[in-house]
């Protein structure tokens, strides 16, 4: 993909884990590309605090608020009730200024 978009400028990854890939493949073609991905994974949250990383950001998710959400409304269809039809889920934006204090 790089190689056949020379121009390109960014990158948006659907999970941390893959994203690392990503990030190995860009540093490789030395193509100044931005990098964001979604997960908040420990890994990731590093190589985002490195000095000047391609990899700028990712959309943290909270694993255990996640659970926790999933039960309740897994409990509650048992229990007759209609979960909602939609459920917020909060997710907070980790960059290279907040990657050192970050943390699940």
């Amino acid at each position: 993909m790089l190689q056949a978009n020379p121009d390109m400028k960014g990158i948006f990854s659907v999970n941390d884990n893959g994203s690392l890939g990503v990030l190995s493949a860009i540093e490789a073609s030395g193509h100044d590309v931005k990098l964001v991905s979604v997960d908040g994974a420990p890994e990731a949250i590093k190589a985002i605090a490195k000095p000047g990383s391609h990899f700028i950001g990712t959309a943290a998710q909270f694993p255990r608020q996640q659970v926790r959400l999933a039960l309740a409304m897994a409990l509650a269809k048992y229990w007759g009730a209609v979960p909602p039809a939609t459920v917020p889920v909060d997710v907070q934006l980790v960059d290279a200024k907040g990657a050192q204090s970050f943390s699940w």
